[in-house]
């Protein structure tokens, strides 16, 4: 079936503008999925460690590095955002997934967290978003996706693999540096029906904008929006090579959930 029909069969997810500014871009979104707990459920980021506390106690499943209930981003095991969100979803009673980067991103640059510090506490099931400090990352980040974990080791309820298709009409960054070199960049990223990547693909890039003058790119001309065929994410990204203390990006886009049955 042609592109044009399975747009036409296709239940629009978002649509219109979004913005992120500095610091708020999300790196993982975790969530308990174990058995119902009396108390409370705490995700902390505290210096180069993540904590994870069910009820008052260290969650022992898991483990990075030398402590029990915690990711030691320092330690070789955990310093990619790929390796953390591994780590997350290997416990029986975690669930996490990528948000705003890509999976070879560091999580201590420099020996420093590219995490914002913060202490999450919510009932077991609600879902925990772990920001990314702008500053140490020197990326500000934006994927068009669906924004509901999936259960885990079961796909989203009514959706299959390559299930959904995201466009991207315009790209407005501004970000604040004194030196470095600035870029601008669309990732293309294909996920299984599970969360796992399977590539990661730079399909855009151009220059940045001057320090603190918005760059405007449109992808509406000629060919119409930049998109991907389905079961692709699209990742925008302005970064820095040396220095990022603000800035914002945003995107007027449309993310889509396909039925399988109009591919």
């Amino acid at each position: 079936m042609a592109v044009k029909e399975s747009f036409d069969l296709a239940k629009e997810l978002s649509r219109g503008n979004r913005l992120v500014s500095a610091d708020a871009d999300v790196a993982l979104r975790c969530s308990h999925c174990g058995p119902a707990v009396a108390g409370a459920v705490t995700v902390a980021v505290v210096g180069t460690d993540i904590l994870f506390v069910v009820d008052g106690v260290a969650d022992t499943t898991i483990q990075v590095g030398a402590t029990p209930g915690t990711i030691d981003l320092t330690d070789p095991a955990g310093g990619t955002m790929a390796e953390v969100n591994a780590a997350i979803n290997n416990s029986p009673l975690w669930e996490c997934q990528l948000r705003d980067v890509l999976t070879g991103d560091l999580t201590d640059p420099g020996g420093s967290s590219a995490l914002l510090p913060r202490v999450a506490t919510a009932a077991a099931g609600v879902e925990v978003d772990l920001f990314k400090d702008t500053s140490i990352a020197l990326n500000l980040s934006m994927v068009l996706s669906q924004d509901t974990l999936p259960v885990n080791g079961t796909p989203l309820a009514g959706i299959t693999n390559e299930a959904h298709r995201a466009q991207i009409f315009k790209m407005t960054s501004n970000t604040t540096y004194g030196a470095g070199t600035s870029l601008v960049q669309i990732y293309s990223i294909h996920q299984d029906k599970y969360g796992v990547v399977i590539t990661e693909d730079l399909i855009f890039q151009q220059t940045g904008g001057v320090t603190t003058v918005d760059r405007v790119d449109t992808f509406t001309e000629g060919t119409g929006p930049l998109d991907r065929q389905l079961g692709y994410k699209l990742l925008a990204r302005v970064i820095n090579s040396t220095t990022m203390t603000a800035g914002t990006l945003a995107l007027d886009a449309s993310s889509f959930d396909v039925p399988k049955s109009a591919t």
